[in-house]
């Protein structure tokens, strides 16, 4: 596959030759999430199986998970976030906290962002309706309270990291690109997927179906024979739901509706 400009529908993944049904075209794995629930001896980092009273599946993903910023996100103190969580579902705060950790470990190791901060950057974004601002900016300096008390950083540095334009353009591309996974060993986490996986549209006749594995990895798998010159797209949500809810959601999350949804019967 590649990636094209689409008319009407952003960049997307267009096949380059024949592709069988049941192939795996892509593979991603989160630049941040959030842990809804983790099954027992679960890796810290990829939810895989750990031994107990080890963090980590395996050294690789203990120096990945440190390299990210995890070691630095340790000495804050979030819990007021992580109660946001709980009592409202918000998760969002919690992904951004995350990026912000990778990106100060970055700059502390290599003088430049990390690929993870890069990616989440890159991703299309939702404008916030003005009647969120209050709560987003009320959000926003608990955040870097949070890491300026744990002395991490200094306010003002933080500040020019995470300015109010930059942390509301995080929640709006954690809204338009986060995936609610649930793996085979019983985790339920939502993860911000860059890159390629981030340009797969939507279609209520999907070519294109989520694989969830062990770990946090997400595979895209092809559900039927796609044709070079064909779209490769997803559904943004389960396949059992009504047209009216097709509709709704798309609208107010995404921003469009699905002109494919009636013409297929699926209301």
């Amino acid at each position: 596959w590649q990636i094209a400009s689409l008319a009407g529908r952003g960049r997307g993944l267009i096949a380059t030759q024949p592709i069988a049904a049941g192939s795996l075209v892509l593979t991603s794995t989160p630049v941040a999430q959030v842990v809804k629930q983790a099954p027992a001896r679960a890796c810290d980092r990829c939810l895989d199986e750990t031994r107990d009273g080890c963090a980590y599946c395996s050294p690789d993903c203990e120096d990945a998970a440190v390299a990210e910023g995890a070691a630095l996100l340790a000495r804050v103190d979030l819990s007021q976030l992580h109660a946001v969580h709980a009592e409202e579902g918000r998760k969002f705060p919690l992904m951004i906290a995350q990026l912000l950790g990778g990106l100060l470990e970055g700059l502390r190791r290599d003088k430049q962002p990390p690929p993870a901060w890069q990616a989440a950057m890159s991703l299309c974004y939702a404008d916030l309706p003005p009647q969120a601002t209050d709560l987003v900016e009320s959000e926003r300096l608990a955040l870097l309270r949070a890491f300026a008390e744990s002395g991490v950083s200094s306010s003002a540095t933080l500040e020019l990291l995470m300015p109010h334009e930059r942390y509301a353009r995080l929640l709006g591309a954690a809204q338009l690109n986060a995936f609610g996974i649930t793996t085979a060993r019983g985790a339920v986490l939502t993860a911000l997927l860059g890159g390629a996986a981030s340009m797969l549209n939507h279609s209520c006749d999907p070519s294109v179906l989520v694989s969830h594995g062990a770990d946090h990895s997400v595979g895209f798998v092809t559900d039927r024979e796609v044709a070079p010159g064909d779209e490769l797209t997803i559904s943004y949500m389960g396949l059992d739901s009504s047209c009216t809810e097709r509709q709704e959601l798309l609208t107010s999350k995404y921003g469009f509706a699905c002109a494919q949804c009636a013409e297929l019967g699926r209301g």
